[in-house]
C-alpha cells in the first residue's frame, strides 16, 4: 500500500451479519471488481477477516502520481477509490519522496543518481578514514592536531553547520562529541596543574 495510507483505518464494507466470510468467493469478487475498475497490474490484495471491513487492492506504480488503491467489500462493491490526487500536500510529498528515493519516480536516470549518491557516501567514508590515517599523530592513534587557521575553521563550520541542521541526529551527535571533548580537556588541564601552589 502507499505509505500515506498504511496507518489509515480500513473503511467499512457492507453488513454481512455475524457469519464468516467465504474468503474464496470474496477474493474472486474483489479480483473481478479490480479488473472492471481498470486497476493496472500488478496489484496487491489485502484480505480482511472482519466482514465489516473492506478489502484493499493497491497498485504501487513506478511514479507516485500513478498510485491507486481500491477498498472493496467482500461482495465486490467498491467502498472507496483513492488515488494520488486525493492525498493531502504532506502525503503527496511523502509518496513523491519515497518513489524518488527508491529510484522509481524518474526512471533510469533516477536510479543512476541514487547509485551515484550511494557511491559518494562510500567514497566520503573511505577518504575520511584515509585522511585521518595520514594526519594522525606520528607513531600512535589519536585525533589529528587542531587547525590553527581561522579560515580553515570557517570553512569547516560552513560545511558542518548546514549538515547538522539538515540531519538533526548528526547535529546532536556532533554537539555531544564537542561537549565530551570540552569536559575531557578541562579535566586534563586540572589534573596537569601543579598541586600545593597556594600552600
Amino acid at each position: 500500500m502507499p505509505w500515506a495510507l498504511q496507518n489509515d483505518p480500513l473503511p467499512h464494507g457492507h453488513d454481512h451479519g455475524p457469519g464468516p466470510v467465504d474468503r474464496g468467493m470474496a477474493l474472486e469478487a474483489v479480483f473481478a471488481t479490480a479488473e472492471r475498475a481498470g486497476l493496472p497490474r500488478p496489484y496487491a490484495i489485502s484480505l480482511s477477516s472482519d466482514p465489516a471491513l473492506a478489502w484493499s487492492v493497491s497498485h504501487m506504480a513506478a511514479r507516485a502520481e500513478d498510485q491507486r488503491t481500491l477498498y472493496v467489500a467482500p461482495d465486490g462493491a467498491v467502498v472507496a477509490d483513492i488515488g494520488y490526487a486525493d492525498f493531502g500536500p504532506a502525503a503527496k510529498a511523502v509518496e513523491w519522496g519515497v518513489a524518488t528515493h527508491q529510484g522509481r519516480q524518474y526512471g533510469a536516470i533516477n536510479r543512476w543518481l541514487m547509485l551515484a549518491g550511494c557511491l559518494a557516501i562510500w567514497i566520503l567514508a573511505l577518504s575520511g578514514l584515509a585522511m585521518w590515517w595520514i594526519r594522525r599523530p606520528r607513531g600512535r592513534i589519536g585525533a589529528p592536531p587542531r587547525t590553527a587557521s581561522p579560515r580553515g575553521r570557517l570553512v569547516l563550520g560552513l560545511v558542518v553547520i548546514p549538515l547538522a541542521l539538515v540531519f538533526p541526529l548528526v547535529g546532536g551527535s556532533l554537539i555531544l562529541a564537542v561537549a565530551i571533548d570540552w569536559v575531557l580537556r578541562r579535566l586534563t588541564v586540572r589534573s596537569a596543574a601543579p598541586t600545593g601552589a597556594n600552600a
